[in-house]
């Protein structure tokens, strides 16, 4: 009886990393990092960054046909063309965007 309750424990501790893990995936993407390049992945968009340069948005917003690629000189820009196509985007892909714009892309 006490190694079906332990093992019972380790099963629910488990299935709560996973299920966290994949909540915390589905909310703020991915990241990965060669040299200077920073590239935040979610929601069919990329948003690329080049040391304290080039920001660069790659996607697909479910509301236009394509995919498209915009380049930009800082945060500011990215955020005024965002905030521009907005109706282009979903609701998801918008509070994403704006999430990685203000919290992540200066981040050392």
């Amino acid at each position: 009886m006490r190694i079906l309750v332990i093992v019972f424990l380790l099963l629910s501790v488990s299935l709560g990393y996973f299920i966290h893990r994949n909540i915390h995936l589905n909310r703020y993407g991915t990241v990965s990092e060669a040299g200077e390049l920073k590239v935040f992945s979610n929601h069919e968009m990329l948003i690329g960054v080049e040391g304290e340069g080039a920001i660069s948005l790659i996607g697909h917003g479910p509301y236009a046909r394509g995919f498209y690629s915009v380049v930009f000189d800082n945060v500011k820009e990215l955020k005024v063309f965002v905030e521009e196509k907005k109706s282009f985007l979903s609701k998801e892909q918008y509070q994403w965007i704006n999430w990685v714009a203000d919290k992540k892309i200066l981040e050392k």
